[in-house]
């Protein structure tokens, strides 16, 4: 049984307020909420990767079945049914005189469920838009578990195979900036455990050091120097660059003054919900948005938060009691493999 590292989800809660930022309209020049995805990226190219290969002996390769099924029952069934709360809002919205609305969701709706949100077409619409990484990253569990399956002594050739058929797919896309930074943003996570796993001696460079510090520290300067020097994609790879480092840190290194830090229980407690947040925080901003509209209400950035934090967490922790960890223990019973402490859901 792996030990639960509670600082990886220290880090998703603080992630997720910088993804529903890049949402709320009225944000400022200073706050620029898209590298939340960006280190979501790395730390899920970490985290499969590293427990991949850590549950692999010399002679004995992962369960790839039981794997599939994990994920699975992680990911489908609360992604489902957040469809189904689009859906439900679509229909409302063209009732109250917007059908707009619907239409848009049901021209992207076999691109949303197909979790290809990624390709669709201007003509699709903006609903659910943000079921892009969602996209990204299955294809990531998908693909990448089955390379390792069958070059798992021979991580380094996987990971060229999974270089190649990125490029393809970078190709296809015609190189959009979105396909580049999920990628290369998994690729950082997924190479560096790959390197850790083959020198062993970096696990006590990591335990021993205060890495942690010195890659928050970095990030905070591509933060900074991404607002005074504006660059497309640049600074968000960077930013997933840092953070592959920077969960690597906190795996290894529990005890660091950032492990404790991103250990704090509340925040820790809210980044288990940040895969339910992450699918219906927008939702929630929707709502908030006509309700402040009808209430006659003057708008403000810290307005829209302050109400939309509250209410997504609200939402997300029913959705997690009621169905996340419901499915989540079903998986693992229909699985029978190791239950991993780790938090392996998608927090996005």
């Amino acid at each position: 049984m792996v030990k639960y590292r509670h600082a990886l989800d220290g880090l998703r809660a603080i992630c997720i307020i910088f993804t529903i930022f890049n949402h709320i309209s009225f944000v400022p020049r200073y706050i620029d909420g898209s590298f939340g995805v960006d280190i979501f990226f790395a730390l899920s190219g970490w985290l499969i990767t590293w427990l991949l290969l850590r549950d692999t002996s010399a002679d004995e390769k992962f369960n790839l079945k039981a794997f599939y099924i994990r994920r699975f029952f992680r990911i489908v069934p609360l992604y489902a049914f957040t469809i189904l709360l689009y859906f439900c809002a679509s229909t409302l919205l063209a009732r109250l005189g917007q059908p707009e609305k619907q239409h848009d969701f049901l021209r992207a709706l076999p691109y949303i469920a197909s979790f290809n949100s990624e390709f669709r077409p201007l003509a699709a619409g903006d609903s659910f838009l943000h079921a892009w990484t969602l996209g990204i990253e299955e294809k990531f569990y998908i693909i990448w578990p089955c390379i390792l399956f069958f070059l798992v002594k021979k991580p380094l050739w996987a990971f060229s195979v999974s270089a190649l058929i990125i490029g393809c797919l970078l190709f296809v896309s015609h190189g959009e900036s979105f396909f580049v930074r999920g990628y290369f943003g998994l690729a950082f996570g997924a190479l560096l455990a790959i390197i850790v796993k083959n020198k062993p001696h970096l696990i006590d460079i990591f335990k021993k050091s205060e890495i942690a510090s010195i890659c928050v520290g970095l990030m905070v300067l591509t933060y900074t120097a991404s607002l005074i020097f504006p660059m497309v994609n640049i600074w968000n790879l960077a930013m997933s660059f840092f953070g592959a480092g920077l969960v690597a840190s906190l795996w290894f290194n529990t005890h660091s003054p950032t492990s404790r830090i991103l250990s704090f229980a509340p925040l820790a407690w809210a980044g288990k919900l940040t895969f339910a947040i992450y699918l219906t925080h927008v939702l929630v901003l929707n709502a908030v948005e006509i309700a402040i509209a009808k209430l006659g209400l003057e708008s403000s950035m810290m307005l829209e938060f302050i109400l939309v934090y509250p209410l997504s967490i609200a939402l997300a922790y029913m959705l997690h009691v009621t169905i996340e960890k419901p499915c989540i223990e079903i998986g693992r019973s229909i699985a029978k493999g190791p239950i991993i402490h780790t938090g392996l859901s998608p927090r996005i």
